[in-house]
């Protein structure tokens, strides 16, 4: 379980260090991590790993929203 999460920061760190894009990188690594880990993970494994990247998805998308929610209120600020 350890061993795709250090997958996927590796290769955004890889991407980062060559001045490329991590997401799209990151992206690529889902991608590859989807077609050639999930076989080969137990029944255990794939069922922990999905919930551990269904937090991670939820707690990023609260960030995200809650960010927006409150740059809302520093509009003021803002110059356009």
């Amino acid at each position: 379980l350890a061993v795709l999460v250090l997958l996927a920061y590796s290769s955004y760190l890889v991407a980062d260090g060559l001045e490329l894009s991590g997401i799209v990188s990151v992206l690529f690594c889902g991608i590859i991590m989807a077609h050639y880990c999930w076989y080969n993970l137990s029944s255990e494994s794939r069922s922990s790993s999905q919930e551990l990247f269904e937090v991670f998805a939820l707690t990023a998308e609260t960030l995200v929203f809650v960010y927006l929610g409150l740059a809302l209120f520093n509009v003021d600020a803002m110059v356009f």
